[in-house]
């Protein structure tokens, strides 16, 4: 990450805000064309993501950040990080959303070191739903990390948020699906079909990148290390990871599923929530009052 600089906007542009209910504060973090802000709508805390488009690429301008927008304007859940508000502001995208305060789950293992099973699972059940969610519309994520989950304040809830490289995966004339042929997302956490830049299913390649996000919130380390992307290729293709001790059977089962190196028979999202190691928490569920279950999966107020 880059310096934290406030944004600096001229005055007309801050009164058109203004008028919308919006103000821009402090930044939360920044990268090389983007910085995330606090800000406020009608005094209310929410977080302000402003794209800088002199300091974008042509293909991201016109390949990249439209996708971003129509899959933000798209998706609903409760899950996802809420958009309220996409503007143009001179030079500038501001995509105005929710504040998630809890920080992401990295900086939760930073405190907790890896999570107990039970507690992964929970998180899972809400992050893993909102990928489904996409997936049934057709929408894959791309870049599925630890850094792109995001806790409440409370750390009750977890939500899935940046969408920078969320594409469409079906053809919208015929219906046909279409294959990706964009590397991107995160090393550590791309799929080996990913890596090989081959053209790949990016729906299938999603699961593997949420096995990595669970092996690292029960393991507190990732899978696989390898700095080069010719041995991390061949880690993933033989499996090269080992889990914790104390881990239960039935998760070590899942993370093998999800981390299957054939994507032609690797767990689907729909089949990854209905693995036997859900089975605890919909028994737990079940057995609650309607309040009860309403408090343990509700949103913030």
């Amino acid at each position: 990450m880059q310096s934290k600089q406030r944004i600096r906007l001229a005055p007309n542009d801050e009164k058109l805000l203004e008028k919308r209910g919006f103000k821009i504060g402090e930044p939360l973090n920044s990268g090389s064309f983007a910085c995330v802000c606090r800000a406020t709508y009608k005094g209310e805390p929410i977080a302000a993501k402003v794209i800088d488009l002199e300091k974008t690429s042509e293909e991201y301008r016109l390949k990249f950040l439209p996708r971003e927008i129509y899959t933000m304007k798209k998706l609903k859940h409760p899950y996802l990080i809420d958009i309220m508000d996409i503007l143009v502001v001179g030079n500038r995208v501001i995509v105005f959303m929710e504040l998630a305060e809890g920080g992401d789950f990295l900086d939760l293992l930073h405190r907790t070191k890896a999570l107990p099973e039970d507690r992964a699972r929970y998180f899972y059940l809400q992050f893993g739903d909102a990928l489904r969610y996409m997936h049934s519309l057709g929408f894959a994520h791309r870049d599925i990390k630890c850094e792109n989950i995001l806790l409440n304040r409370a750390k009750t809830i977890s939500k899935l948020t940046d969408f920078g490289f969320a594409r469409t995966c079906f053809e919208r004339n015929s219906g046909q699906r279409m294959l990706s042929d964009t590397y991107c997302g995160s090393t550590a956490y791309v799929a080996p079909e990913v890596l090989q830049s081959q053209p790949y299913n990016p729906l299938i390649s999603d699961v593997w990148s949420m096995g990595v996000v669970l092996f690292v919130l029960v393991s507190n380390r990732l899978p696989f290390t390898d700095r080069d992307n010719k041995e991390l290729l061949k880690s993933q293709m033989d499996r090269k990871y080992q889990f914790n001790r104390n881990l239960s059977p039935q998760i070590k089962d899942l993370l093998n599923q999800h981390l299957n190196p054939n994507p032609s028979t690797r767990i689907n999202m729909n089949e990854v929530l209905h693995h036997e190691w859900f089975g605890v928490a919909r028994q737990d569920s079940s057995n609650e009052s309607p309040s009860t279950s309403r408090t343990a999966t509700g949103h913030d107020d």
